[in-house]
């Protein structure tokens, strides 16, 4: 068992407790500027996941968001994520970060409400580097059809929203998760697979 790496002096209280667990790599995000009508109390930056192995998986580049996101995020990478690449004979070392905080509407168009990134609540994922060298991404059906089943699956069961490629043409090269707030817990789950390239063999690399 791996052994924690830090206080998690100045986190949210759940946070703060992951840190000392050693589950995760985060800190306080310091001076953020969270313009109105946009919220978010204590913006955490959150930079790494830690396995059961004891492994560390990188952020890239490091997320901010609010710490209900980093626990779920953390959680999902750990628990489903990762033992799925696993299965494809390879294994993740990072998570290439499309978008965490940022104020604006939804997908950027005007007149819409704000989005879910703009309250620390979303993170949008575009792909993964890989123990074997290689990276896999999103756009253009670069996941594994295997992998893309399982993580849309997982997604799905955690997260209020899940966006992917053939949603609504805004989501075509990442994966938006996020834990919006609805009336009766209401979820939405859109993605199309899509599998423009080879799955990865046993050794973890693509035949």
């Amino acid at each position: 068992r791996y052994e924690p790496t830090g206080t998690g002096e100045g986190l949210p209280a759940a946070c703060a407790a992951l840190v000392q667990q050693g589950l995760i790599a985060a800190e306080p995000e310091r001076g953020l500027s969270v313009p109105s009508p946009c919220t978010l109390a204590e913006p955490v930056r959150f930079s790494g996941i830690r396995l059961n192995s004891g492994a560390l998986i990188d952020l890239k580049p490091a997320a901010v968001v609010g710490c209900g996101t980093v626990a779920a995020v953390a959680e999902w990478v750990r628990e489903d994520l990762a033992p799925a690449m696993e299965e494809m004979g390879t294994s993740i070392v990072a998570v290439k970060v499309a978008a965490s905080f940022a104020c604006r509407s939804q997908n950027n168009l005007r007149g819409t409400r704000i989005s879910e990134h703009g309250f620390g609540r979303a993170l949008d994922v575009g792909g993964f580097e890989l123990s074997n060298h290689s990276q896999v991404e999103v756009k253009n059906g670069g996941l594994p059809v295997a992998f893309q089943e399982k993580m849309r699956e997982s997604a799905c069961a955690r997260f209020m929203t899940v966006l992917g490629p053939g949603s609504d043409g805004f989501h075509e090269d990442h994966i938006h998760v996020d834990l919006a707030k609805r009336r009766e817990a209401y979820k939405l789950c859109r993605w199309r697979i899509k599998g423009a390239t080879p799955t990865l063999t046993a050794q973890g690399r693509r035949p």
